[in-house]
C-alpha cells in the first residue's frame, strides 16, 4: 500500500508539472498569436476594438502588427472633426476590413486612401472589427461613428457569414461563449434584442474573448464549470478548441450554417437572414443619408465562390448535390436587393475570380496582399465612376 501511494503521488506530481508546463506554453502562444487583447466587451455591440492598442497577431500564414488609435479605429490618430475640404471615407466591415492578416500598408483601406489622394485631400477610416455582422456594423455606425460625419460610408459585406450571421445571436458556437446583439423583424420593423448585461454593465456572455466571460445564474452547473475552465485555463481552451476542430473535420458534417445560403432553395432560416439583411441595409442607408453622407456597399465573396477548386472541395466535403447548390446564388439575391433599394453596390466576384487561387490565403481564407490590391483597384475605379471620390 505505501508503494502504491508513493507511485500515485509521483504520478500526481508529474501530471501537475506537465499541466503547468502546458498551461505556460499555451498562455505564451495566446499572447503571441490570438490577438484577443485587441477587443473589449461592449454592452451594445458585444465586443469592440480596444482603444490605443498595438500588438502582433500571428497565424500559420502571416505575422502582422495591428494598431488601433484612441478612437478604436485602425491606423494613426485622427481628429473627430473633419478638416474642411477633405473627403472623409468610413469603412465598416468585419475581419476582411480589419485585415489583421496583412501589413497595414497593403490593406485595401490604405490602398484606397493612397489612390483617392490623387483626387484631393482624403482620409479613409478603417472601422473593421473581426467577427462583426451587418447588424453590429449598423449599430457601430449609429453609436460610435456617425458623429465623425463621414462623406462616404463603405459597407464591406462578406458573403461567407455576414448574411446568415444577422439571423443568430451566437458567433461561432462551440468555441466558448460568443454572444452578439440580434435584431428581429416584427411587422416590418427592426426590433433589437439587446445583450443581457450584468451589474457591471458588461454582457453576461462576452462575445469575443471567453476569458472574460460572465455566466448567468440560470446557467446549468456543468456549463458554468466548463465556462469557468475556458475562462481561466489556456490549456483547457486549447484542448476544447482542438476537440471542436477535430469533430468538425472528421464527423459526418452538415453544411455550416453560414453556407446554407448557397442552396438554390431557401428554407425559413435563410429567408429570415435575407429579410434582416435587407432591412439593415435600408436602415443604414437612411442613417447615412440623413447625416448628409453617401452609402456604398461592397460585396466580398467567399473564397469558394471565386475558386473552382475550393467549390469542388465544398461539394465533396459535405457530399451535397451540385445541382442543388450555386456559388452565385447570394450575389444574385444581393443584386436584387440593391436594385430594389436603389443602393450603390459593387460585387467583387469579377475582380477576384481571375487568379483566384492567389486572392485568398489557403488556411486562413482571408484576402492576401494580392487580394487586397485587386479589391482596392476595383473599389477605387467604381468610386470614381459613381462620383464618390470627391466631396
Amino acid at each position: 500500500m505505501p508503494l502504491l501511494i508513493g507511485r500515485l503521488l509521483v504520478f500526481a506530481c508529474a501530471s501537475l508539472l506537465v499541466a503547468s508546463a502546458g498551461e505556460a506554453y499555451f498562455r505564451q502562444r495566446e499572447s503571441e498569436g490570438r490577438g484577443v487583447d485587441r477587443f473589449v466587451s461592449d454592452a451594445t455591440l458585444g465586443w469592440a476594438a480596444r482603444q490605443s492598442t498595438r500588438l502582433l497577431i500571428k497565424s500559420s500564414e502571416s505575422t502582422v502588427e495591428v494598431s488601433y488609435n484612441s478612437l478604436g479605429l485602425l491606423g494613426p490618430e485622427i481628429g473627430r472633426d473633419k478638416t474642411p475640404g477633405k473627403l472623409r471615407v468610413l469603412a465598416l466591415g468585419d475581419s476582411f476590413t480589419e485585415a489583421a492578416q496583412v501589413p497595414a500598408e497593403t490593406r485595401f483601406t490604405t490602398l484606397l486612401q493612397n489612390g483617392l489622394a490623387a483626387e484631393g485631400q482624403v482620409e479613409v477610416l478603417n472601422a473593421g472589427v473581426a467577427g462583426y455582422q451587418t447588424d453590429q456594423e449598423v449599430l457601430a455606425y449609429e453609436t460610435r461613428w456617425r458623429d465623425l460625419r463621414p462623406d462616404v460610408v463603405l459597407l464591406f459585406l462578406f458573403i461567407g457569414n455576414d448574411v446568415m450571421g444577422n439571423a443568430t445571436d451566437q458567433r461561432q458556437p462551440g468555441v466558448g461563449p460568443r454572444t452578439k446583439p440580434r435584431f428581429h423583424l416584427i411587422a416590418g420593423e427592426l426590433i433589437l434584442d439587446p445583450l443581457p448585461v450584468g451589474p457591471d454593465g458588461r454582457p453576461l456572455a462576452n462575445a469575443f474573448d471567453p476569458r472574460i466571460a460572465h455566466v448567468g445564474t440560470d446557467t446549468a452547473p456543468v456549463d458554468r464549470l466548463k465556462s469557468a475552465a475556458y475562462a481561466s485555463s489556456a490549456l483547457y481552451r486549447a484542448a476544447a478548441d482542438a476537440v471542436y476542430v477535430m469533430r468538425s473535420r472528421f464527423a459526418r458534417a452538415q453544411v455550416p450554417f453560414d453556407w446554407t445560403l448557397f442552396a438554390r432553395h431557401s428554407d425559413d432560416r435563410v429567408q429570415e437572414a435575407w429579410d434582416l439583411t435587407t432591412a439593415l441595409l435600408m436602415r443604414l442607408s437612411r442613417d447615412v443619408t440623413q447625416d448628409g453622407g453617401r452609402l456604398a456597399v461592397v460585396i466580398i465573396p467567399d473564397a469558394i465562390q471565386v475558386d473552382g477548386q475550393r467549390w469542388n472541395e465544398f461539394l465533396r466535403r459535405y457530399a451535397v448535390d451540385a445541382a442543388e447548390w450555386d456559388p452565385a446564388a447570394p450575389d444574385a439575391r444581393l443584386a436584387e436587393i440593391c436594385d430594389r433599394g436603389r443602393l450603390r453596390c459593387l460585387d467583387l466576384v469579377p475582380a477576384l475570380t481571375p487568379r483566384a487561387a492567389e486572392m485568398y490565403y489557403r488556411n486562413d481564407a482571408h484576402l492576401t496582399p494580392a487580394g487586397h490590391r485587386a479589391t482596392a483597384t476595383a473599389v477605387l475605379d467604381w468610386m470614381r465612376r459613381e462620383g464618390l471620390a470627391r466631396q
